[in-house]
């Protein structure tokens, strides 16, 4: 009987080390959180979110309202272009009409969370 060299995430689980251990471990790690994230996060709760973030209410509330975290709906934004997009035209949609995108002011006075306002809010000179 032969005895099967285990696979290089499980080495990891019995103390190897190595760099390739640990590079599969965390590959393995990654792709389980990401898929408990995107089981969380289904079509219909992004869109629910979405709507929320259109009429008005503020990401965090809109992600606890649909039992999930504000760093899962961030982290799904990172990884999915169209979701992304979506909060983005929603949160342009829910700014008052005259708020100054792109601006400090847009983040800070108006509450708008769009990219440019977001982008203008971290950008500090």
């Amino acid at each position: 009987m032969t005895i099967q060299e285990p696979r290089p995430e499980s080495r990891w689980r019995y103390g190897a080390r190595d760099g390739t251990a640990r590079t599969a471990h965390n590959t393995q790690s990654r792709e389980w959180r990401r898929g408990v994230a995107d089981a969380a996060l289904t079509p219909e709760v992004r869109d629910r979110i979405v709507a929320m973030v259109a009429a008005g209410v503020g990401l965090p509330a809109a992600a606890r309202a649909v039992g999930t975290t504000y760093q899962q709906v961030r982290g799904a934004s990172w990884r999915d272009a169209a979701f992304a997009d979506a909060l983005d035209d929603a949160a342009v949609a829910a700014a008052p009409a005259d708020t100054p995108h792109g601006a400090t002011s847009g983040y800070r006075r108006y509450g708008c969370r769009c990219r440019d306002c977001r982008s203008a809010h971290h950008r500090r000179a």
